[in-house]
């Protein structure tokens, strides 16, 4: 059972692959309601620290994009 709950994780990644950035989170979230109500897989708790991680480092990026930071390479 295990490898089929894998590979079907892996069809349900490349087939949000096939949509693009935001596709990927639909088609995801959408494996991982079949996955919970049909095969019925336990949920566990979000993993808040990779979360928070995540947050931080577009948090960073985005504060250095407003100070323009990232246009330093086109200057030279």
């Amino acid at each position: 059972m295990l490898i089929f709950e894998f590979l079907l994780l892996l069809l349900f990644l490349y087939m949000g692959s096939r949509f693009g950035g935001i596709g990927l989170g639909v088609v995801s979230g959408i494996g991982l309601l079949f996955e919970v109500f049909v095969l019925r897989m336990p949920p566990t708790a979000p993993p808040i620290n990779v979360m928070l991680i995540i947050l931080a480092v577009v948090t960073c990026a985005s504060v250095l994009e407003a100070a323009g930071g990232l246009k330093y390479s086109q200057i030279n």
